[in-house]
């Protein structure tokens, strides 16, 4: 059984809420998150709501805890609110949103997320490379 902490079950409930989500270790106040492509292993794991619990973001964030030596990469989660899968991935942090939709559609991702307004901004991407 995965041994899971406070900050596990937060982020579940932070998971609870559609377009909800949670990134570690906390980001700077602004910038634009983009997750990394599949294909870089930033995706590590994409599955339903009934599925979520805090054992599964603990596997998360010890599959995740290499990443964090690039001081400008973090792991997180995000609840899709069209299709309600919760995607925990690995992600980085952009200065400019020209630079962060540029990354995102080079790397086929669904949206971007504005950290200074917490909206999450649609790229047109797919999500699946």
């Amino acid at each position: 059984m995965t041994t899971f902490t406070i900050e596990d079950e937060l982020d579940v409930l932070s998971l609870l809420e559609p377009d909800g989500g949670f990134t570690y270790p906390p980001p700077p106040l602004s910038g634009y998150m983009v997750s990394l492509s599949r294909a870089n292993g930033g995706v590590t794991d994409v599955f339903e709501l009934s599925e979520l619990n805090p054992g599964r973001i603990a596997d998360h964030r010890m599959k995740a805890s290499t990443w964090l030596e690039h001081s400008d990469v973090y792991i997180g989660g995000w609840h899709d609110p069209d299709t309600h899968l919760i995607y925990l991935d690995i992600s980085r942090c952009h200065q400019t949103r020209e630079e962060a939709e540029a990354y995102a559609l080079l790397n086929d991702q669904m949206s971007i997320f504005d950290l200074s307004t917490f909206d999450s901004i649609p790229t047109g991407g797919t999500g699946q490379s």
